[in-house]
């Protein structure tokens, strides 16, 4: 899991107001080299929580991203190198994606976090879905509640 996917996770059970940042437990770490985009960098940057990406690059052992940014920087070759490698290259094999608020730990095996709530956690709105930032919003896509003991569906 890249960082840029956990910059853009939170844990959705039922009753958490602070699902994000999740907490990185790191097991196995490995970087894979990708070709670097400035456009991309520069257009993903007003998306990206700034801080929550610097701790979660440091838990993952790389300490070279400074503690605050701002997008004069993005001009800056060297600042560009760092903020691309943190994002893209950094990659959580093993471990696990931790709620801030309950403690509650999602597994990531094979570089896939696995989100999948539990029963009890469920709590499901028509229309609404949850992004990123800790803050629901509403998509083009909605879910809705069919059955607890059957499956869910999606309209």
């Amino acid at each position: 899991m890249r960082l840029i996917t956990h910059n853009m996770l939170s844990s959705n059970i039922k009753g958490v107001t602070n699902g994000f940042p999740l907490r990185i437990e790191a097991e196995k770490v490995v970087e894979k080299p990708v070709e670097i985009d400035p456009k991309f960098l520069k257009n993903m940057f007003v998306k990206i929580d700034w801080k929550a990406l610097v701790d979660a690059s440091r838990i993952m052992g790389y300490a070279d991203l400074p503690d605050e940014a701002n997008p004069s920087m993005l001009e800056l070759d060297e600042f560009l190198q760092k903020f691309h490698h943190a994002l893209l290259e950094l990659h959580l094999e093993e471990g696990a994606l931790v709620c801030p608020q309950t403690d509650r730990r999602f597994p990531v095996i094979k570089g896939i976090p696995n989100m999948l709530l539990h029963e009890d956690e469920l709590f499901l709105q028509r229309g609404v879905s949850h992004g990123g930032g800790g803050t629901p919003k509403t998509q083009s896509r909605t879910f809705k509640y069919l059955d607890l003991n059957t499956s869910l569906s999606c309209a």
